[in-house]
């Protein structure tokens, strides 16, 4: 995960800080979704489908990221308004599209990547 700085007008001085978020995080023992979702897979695999662009999302603050935590996909997409916690349904239009995924496996990281390729 990383955090850039990016201004928000050249003639502003306010900054925003914009986090780069896994979706599927290589911090965290797998859940039950998670290995349901990805268990199959070598740690070599893993690893590969973690950093793979399609499975990163730009957030526009520390606090989107780090309320996000570990939590499985259905719960990152639709988390609870009452709760405080940023979801992805309420987010970007990225994260958005990502919510509108029913679940988070190595096919909707590889049409995520097919995706941002393309918008390249």
């Amino acid at each position: 995960m990383n955090n850039y700085i990016c201004p928000l007008d050249r003639e502003q001085k306010e900054t925003e800080i914009i986090t780069l978020r896994q979706l599927l995080s290589n911090r965290h023992t797998f859940s039950d979704y998670w290995t349901t979702a990805f268990g199959l897979y070598s740690d070599a695999d893993k690893k590969r489908i973690i950093n793979s662009l399609g499975n990163m999302l730009l957030l526009s603050s520390g606090s989107e990221n780090s309320s996000l935590k570990n939590y499985s996909f259905p719960v990152k997409k639709d988390m609870s308004v009452s709760a405080k916690k940023f979801a992805y349904c309420d987010g970007s239009r990225s994260a958005r599209e990502i919510a509108s995924n029913e679940c988070w496996t190595i096919n909707e990281v590889n049409d995520r990547l097919d995706v941002l390729i393309k918008f390249m």
